[in-house]
């Protein structure tokens, strides 16, 4: 079986496989590769395994993100929810694993870092905190209403729109919704990603991209961005001004994107990943989904501890700071200092 590096990979054959792959995430596209370059101008470091070209049997889409001390990381892959090595048979896992891993040692990366909706069968360092949340779509609306919302997610549904909240939903909305997501995400600590990242995704899948966003007395107050993939619907981003969370409004786009799934076709919603037993955790319980483990699985050159590959002091200490620091400031440095902490 060969190896194949970046700039070997047939694309063709990378779509032709990423497209039967029963195992094959949103993320795995050909496409991503230029939304990462283009948003972000990270390296990458896509690998393939096949008997030809033109026959692959397993892939691995990687980027380096440096450090911001230095240093670098092989991801697969940052920032969205998880995507990971897949492969037709355990022989060829192993094989593209094994290359990955003498391309991290040329590379002199600190470590690999692959988020598996998969586990793969391998002896690997591994963690599971991660989950997403899988509520099926019916046959109908009324249907999935009464089956997969919980009564108090209805309760908040309908509150949002006895207070007149106005759904809006199209590509044209991104930049409504990205006013509020770097104000949320500041709240959070974490440098914003640039409006780029999500306009390079628009316009990569502009038949699967949709942007939700919600009005209060004709100001934006929140958003969501998904994604279609198949016959399911991806919450890949969303986001509410704080003072307005009360009113119901992400429940309601969560809801009015339901819908649109349902129409399209779609049989199930993927909520996105969230650590077990956070606040984001708690909510998607009320959704009547399936919790569903995501693994985290690791290549550390030398050894190590896998304790040690989460955030380290200094990352906390930054993440705490960036929340005081005034919006202003974090929107002018939040997209240059994204690509650092994915």
């Amino acid at each position: 079986m060969q190896i194949f590096e970046e700039q070997e990979i047939d694309p063709n054959a990378w779509t032709a496989f990423a497209d039967a792959a029963a195992h094959a995430t949103p993320f795995h596209p050909w496409a991503w590769r230029q939304v990462y370059r283009l948003a972000f101008g990270y390296r990458l470091c896509y690998l393939a395994a096949g008997e030809r070209r033109d026959c692959l049997a397993a892939l691995l889409p990687m980027v380096v993100v440096p450090g911001l001390l230095g240093g670098r990381t092989l991801v697969s892959l940052p920032i969205v929810g998880y995507a990971g090595l897949i492969g037709d048979t355990p022989e060829a896992e192993s094989v593209l694993w094994n290359a990955a891993v003498e391309r991290c040692g040329t590379l002199k990366a600190g470590r690999i870092e692959t988020h598996q909706r998969t586990r793969l069968d391998l002896d690997l360092p591994t963690q599971d905190h991660k989950h997403t949340t899988l509520v099926p779509l019916h046959e109908d609306s009324n249907t999935t209403w009464k089956k997969s919302l919980g009564q108090k997610v209805r309760n908040k549904v309908r509150k949002a729109r006895k207070q007149g909240i106005e759904v809006r939903r199209g590509l044209d909305e991104l930049t409504s919704f990205y006013k509020v997501y770097r104000i949320n995400v500041r709240d959070l600590g974490t440098p914003t990603p640039p409006l780029a990242w999500f306009a390079e995704i628009a316009a990569a899948f502009p038949q699967t991209c949709q942007v939700y966003t919600g009005y209060l007395d004709g100001r934006c107050i929140a958003g969501k961005f998904t994604l279609r993939f198949r016959d399911r619907l991806y919450f890949l981003w969303a986001a509410a001004l704080r003072p307005q969370m009360r009113t119901g409004v992400v429940s309601l786009l969560n809801w009015e994107a339901m819908e649109d799934g349902i129409r399209l076709g779609c049989t199930a919603v993927d909520f996105g990943r969230s650590s077990e037993g956070s606040g984001s955790a708690q909510y998607k319980k009320g959704w009547r989904g399936e919790s569903v483990p995501l693994y985290w699985q690791y290549h550390l050159p030398g050894g190590g501890d896998i304790s040690n590959t989460g955030p380290g002091r200094l990352t906390l200490l930054l993440s705490d700071l960036w929340r005081k620091t005034p919006l202003p400031i974090t929107n002018a440095l939040g997209p240059r200092l994204a690509k650092y902490f994915p």
